[in-house]
C-alpha cells in the first residue's frame, strides 16, 4: 500500500480502516467521545414470543440520537422466549435518555416484556416495559422510561448428591419498599444450578428500598438443593446459608429472610 497524508472527520464508533505506513501521517478531526450502553432485553414467556429476526435499536435523548444498531451475539440464539438477552454498543453519549426505538427485520414477531439500557459513563439506567408485538419489519417507540437498580445474585449449588437441577428456577426479591417481579434465572448456552458451582446472575428492576427476602420458585420436580445465596444491591451485599439444607422440588416455593448485611 501506498503511504498517505490526510485528514477526515470520525464518526462514533467507526472502523478508521486505512493503512498508515511509508513514513506518511494521517490526522482523525472533530473527534467525539463515544459512551459504552449495555443493553438487556427480556422475551416475554407468551407463546412464540421469541424470534429468529433481525432486531435494531436506537436510543434518542436530550443530546441526541444514536445510530441504528442490530443486536446480535455470534454464535448464541439470542430473543429466546422467557430469556433476558445482553448486548454492548458503543457511540455518542445523548444524554438523558428519553426514548428507545426497536425495529426489526423480518416476520418472525417478537414481543420483548422488558428493555432496560445503562450508560456507563453516566451511572444511569433506564428501563420499560414493552406491551407491544414487533413484526413485519415494524418498529416500536418506547418512551415510558423509568428509573432501574441493578440486582446482582451469586448461587452456589450444594455439593450433596443429586444436588444440581435442570428445573427452571425463579426469584423474586422483596424489600422494604416493593417487591422485583418475578426473574427466571437462566444463562443461554450455560448449564446452571450444577453440583458444586457457583451461578451469578445479573437483572433490572424497580427499587425495592433494604432487601429482606429471597423467594425462589422451582418449575420442574428435578429438585435442587441450594448452599449459599449473596445478593448485591448498590453498595449493599445480602447473604445467607442455606444451613438447614432444604431442597426446592415439586413446583415449589422457598423463602430466606435471615439476611446478612454487609455494606
Amino acid at each position: 500500500s501506498s503511504g498517505i497524508n490526510a485528514e477526515w472527520p470520525l464518526r462514533p464508533g467507526e472502523n478508521i480502516n486505512r493503512w498508515l505506513d511509508d513514513n506518511a501521517s494521517f490526522k482523525l478531526c472533530n473527534v467525539k467521545s463515544v459512551v459504552q450502553y449495555d443493553i438487556a432485553i427480556e422475551t416475554s414467556t407468551k407463546s412464540w414470543s421469541g424470534t429468529d429476526s433481525s432486531i435494531f435499536i436506537t436510543l434518542r435523548g436530550s443530546d441526541g440520537t444514536t445510530a441504528e444498531h442490530e443486536l446480535d451475539n455470534r454464535g448464541i440464539n439470542d430473543f429466546q422466549k422467557g430469556h433476558t438477552s445482553k448486548f454492548v454498543i458503543n457511540d455518542k453519549d445523548v444524554g438523558s435518555l428519553s426514548c428507545i426505538v426497536l425495529r426489526i427485520y423480518g416476520r418472525d414477531g417478537f414481543r420483548a416484556q422488558t428493555v432496560t439500557v445503562v450508560n456507563q459513563v453516566r451511572k444511569t439506567t433506564s428501563s420499560t416495559d414493552v406491551y407491544e408485538w414487533l413484526d413485519d419489519n415494524g418498529s416500536l417507540e418506547l418512551c415510558d422510561l423509568r428509573q432501574a437498580t441493578e440486582y446482582s445474585l451469586a448461587l452456589t449449588t450444594s455439593t450433596k448428591g443429586w444436588a444440581g437441577t435442570d428445573s427452571g428456577i425463579y426469584v423474586i426479591l422483596k424489600g422494604s419498599n416493593g417487591n422485583t417481579k418475578e426473574h427466571k434465572l437462566d444463562t443461554i448456552s450455560h448449564n446452571d444450578f450444577r453440583k458444586g458451582n457457583t451461578d451469578t446472575y445479573v437483572f433490572y428492576d424497580q427499587s425495592i428500598g433494604s432487601l429482606d427476602c429471597i423467594l425462589f420458585r422451582i418449575n420442574g420436580k428435578d429438585g435442587w438443593l441450594v448452599d449459599t445465596i449473596t445478593v448485591e444491591i448498590g453498595y449493599y451485599e445480602y447473604s445467607t446459608a442455606n444451613r438447614s439444607n432444604v431442597w426446592l422440588d415439586g413446583y415449589k416455593t422457598i423463602k430466606f429472610c435471615n439476611l446478612k448485611v454487609e455494606y
